[in-house]
């Protein structure tokens, strides 16, 4: 910048940098511009507010924690290691840290002592990076999942994201810090963020315990992730790379948007780690909004995956099953089961195990456990109905405690009523909303048994929990959980309540076979390690890259005469014919589809169609949309010559119509790019972005330009408003 040089005094031409950055979408570089401009005094206060309203509403810190939480960051990002041999250097480093705080007379320094006590042998326990062999391919785990989680003021991963924290950590141990990298999909910007190695040891340590870290301390970690997240420059994505995504990505509408850019580069695989299908298969315990988008994500997972990992065999036949559905063709080769039978079991402090029966009003042996959310799903009401029934046949002094061990989810008033309707049912349940680790092995250990009567899963974790430490556990026998139970498990007929009682009764009164059953499963049940299944996956990935060839060009085909709308598909309803309109899109700038639109931002955008007929004549017709505030002008090209300039008024949505002369080849891109923006405010993932915008297309037709019964069709459908019904969004009738 040549004003920064001709005034090195002042912060102005950053502050002003970073303003023009903030219009023109170019976060990082805004971000970078403010932090520079933090360090001048004239202009500190103005950059610091900036920062901030970068940040979730959530978050809130003052000027000061932002400039502090900056520092640290450039500090860390600094001083960050990559080799097994810098991390031990770093351990020292914190070893000659800790000899300053010690002899301090104040807790703080104790704290600090206890927490490099902590986190030291997790450095020097990362192995060398020459424990398994290379590959020209870098293996990449994207944990955007369990980084939302934390995001949104998670603190204790569960499920999908304990199963992420494993496979790292497990993977971290197995072959050190130089076989993978971790990203994260940042809504609002578009693109992967690197997680750096000991960004995430912090974070996975301080997220499960609370014996040693206090929430004050936890929230300052995660202060620092997320202002890592908003302001750290975007991840280089290697040349060659295997994608595996270890969570899930239907909450994120660019996503497959950012999978096919890359692509378009090659060398580049996708597979994702499919842990259910819930939202298909039982979509009636879901909320409306989530079966919508997850339909979105099945339909365009299929078209951009190179392979598939799956939980359970159960959920890989729902992969396959509902491929067949949609009219894809999946090979059941391309599909690797990773069982998550793991050894959940971690070391607990006897000292803590009987002071926190007591806080919950618990005694050894004298209870059932249950963990999960409480939602429909969990089908928490038959629990319910049988320890009524129970304690209606045996009297309540004869039934143990009901734990229920989870958070609250959605549509929780139905269990809630039932409670209230029987006080002494309500008497007998007992509710831990959450728990660190120890806590959680605390209880799996001082149960009598466990119960789960699902009405679908992926897999059971807490099934597979209970037989870690020894616990039979009650299930239902659908989906994936008779998988889960290994043989183990008292299993009753899904839903039947006479069965699960009979269950219950069998359990809890004849303590004789009780014992018996633990007995086996302590002798018999033999749980993986996380890092089996950490090279399971890693393995797989890297086999991948070796056997199956790269998808470079995401299939983007058209039947001529129909209307293809670039927008959100929201509906729950699937069909084999059912087809993505966003999918031709590509570029970085486009903004989130919308369910009427797809807004471009001031870069311009492509629509990219992959099979066009060749040899013949066409006609385009696009859909466009101008601002609210003032008129844009626009431009059009065609493989990379400008074909078309116009304007659009305010307020104006018109179709374009462009001539497309034979093809020797079937691929077309049209590349669309306005003059003027307007900013538009978006929440993706729930978080505010207010970003630029030039126009929006709506969504195009191609029709056969010799074939005039086609033109006048599709001509009168548009100009009658009844594009639904040629649209690929339409249900066929039955």
């Amino acid at each position: 910048m040549q004003a920064a040089k001709l005034r090195p005094n002042t912060g102005e031409p950053h502050l002003h940098m970073g303003r023009w950055a903030t219009k023109n979408g170019k976060l990082p570089k805004a971000l970078n511009a403010y932090a520079i401009a933090e360090n001048y005094a004239d202009t500190r206060p103005d950059s610091l507010i900036a920062i901030r309203h970068r940040l979730p509403p959530t978050l809130a810190m003052s000027s000061e924690e932002v400039a502090e939480t900056l520092r640290k960051a450039t500090i860390r990002q600094h001083y960050y290691h990559n080799t097994p041999e810098e991390l031990r250097t770093a351990a020292a480093q914190l070893e000659k840290l800790k000899d300053l705080f010690k002899g301090r007379q104040d807790q703080k320094s104790d704290e600090i002592v206890s927490l490099i006590d902590d986190i030291a042998p997790q450095l020097t326990d990362i192995k060398s990076d020459e424990s398994k062999p290379g590959s020209d391919y870098r293996v990449v785990f994207d944990i955007t999942d369990l980084i939302m989680h934390f995001r949104g003021d998670h603190r204790f991963p569960t499920g999908i994201q304990r199963v992420q924290v494993e496979v790292v950590i497990a993977g971290l141990r197995t072959y050190g810090t130089g076989q993978f990298d971790l990203c994260c999909f940042v809504p609002g910007r578009e693109k992967w963020v690197q997680i750096h190695i000991d960004n995430f040891i912090e974070l996975a340590y301080m997220s499960g315990s609370i014996e040693n870290i206090s929430e004050a301390e936890w929230q300052q970690s995660r202060k620092e992730l997320l202002i890592h997240l908003v302001s750290s420059e975007y991840y280089e994505v290697p040349e060659k790379t295997v994608l595996v995504n270890l969570g899930t990505s239907w909450f994120i509408y660019n996503y497959f948007l950012l999978v096919r850019n890359y692509k378009e580069r090659g060398n580049f695989y996708y597979i994702p780690f499919v842990h259910d299908l819930i939202p298909v298969i039982t979509p009636e315990y879901c909320a409306g909004g989530v079966v919508g988008d997850y339909i979105t994500w099945v339909v365009g997972v299929y078209q951009h995956a190179d392979f598939f990992l799956a939980n359970s065999e159960s959920t890989a036949v729902d992969l396959i099953r509902t491929a067949k559905k949609l009219g894809r063709d999946l090979n059941p080769e391309n599909v690797v089961v990773v069982p998550l039978d793991a050894d959940f079991r971690r070391p607990l402090q006897d000292e803590i195990s009987t002071s926190l029966l007591h806080h919950w009003n618990l005694k050894e042996d004298s209870f059932a456990l249950f963990v999960s959310t409480i939602e429909p799903r969990k089908n928490h009401l038959l629990a319910f109905e049988g320890w009524i029934e129970l304690i209606h046949r045996h009297g309540k002094d004869a039934v143990p405690q009901l734990v229920c061990m989870g958070r609250k989810g959605w549509l929780y008033d139905r269990i809630d009523e039932r409670l209230e309707s029987s006080p002494e049912l309500k008497e007998k349940i007992t509710f831990i909303s959450r728990t660190s680790d120890d806590e959680l092995a605390l209880l799996y250990r001082s149960c009598m048994f466990t119960v789960y009567p699902s009405h679908y899963e992926g897999w059971g974790l807490p099934i597979t929990e209970s037989l870690c430490y020894g616990k039979i556990p009650v299930i239902a026998d659908n989906s994936s959980l008779p998988e889960a139970g290994a043989g183990f498990s008292l299993i009753f007929e899904s839903n039947n309540l006479d069965a699960f009682v009979g269950c219950l009764e069998k359990v809890i009164f004849d303590s004789d076979w009780r014992k018996q059953q633990e007995k086996n499963i302590s002798t018999n049940f033999r749980p993986r390690t996380w890092a089996q299944i950490a090279d399971q996956i890693n393995t797989t990935s890297i086999n991948v890259s070796k056997l199956v060839k790269a998808s470079k060009e995401i299939p983007r085909k058209v039947e001529l005469g129909k209307y293809y709308p670039v927008s959100l598909y929201k509906k729950p309803q699937i069909w084999p014919s059912l087809e993505s309109g966003e999918i031709f899109r590509l570029g970085f700038d486009w903004l989130w589809p919308e369910t009427d639109r797809c807004r471009i931002g001031p870069n311009g955008g492509t629509l990219c169609i992959t099979d066009l007929p060749v040899g013949k004549s066409l006609r385009m017709y696009i859909q466009v949309s101008g601002l609210t505030e003032k008129s844009c002008p626009f431009s059009i090209s065609v493989d990379g010559d400008v074909i078309l300039r116009s304007i659009l008024e305010r307020h104006m949505t018109r179709w374009i119509l462009l001539d497309i002369p034979e093809r020797k080849t079937p691929l077309l891109k049209v590349f669309i790019k306005g003059e003027q923006t307007e900013m538009w405010r978006m929440h993706p993932c729930g978080v505010e972005q207010i970003l630029p915008y030039a126009l929006s297309v709506v969504g195009f037709a191609i029709c056969d330009a010799d074939d005039e019964d086609m033109r006048i069709s599709f001509l009168e459908s548009a100009t009658a408003g009844n594009l639904e019904e040629i649209s690929i969004y339409r249900e066929p009738a039955a």
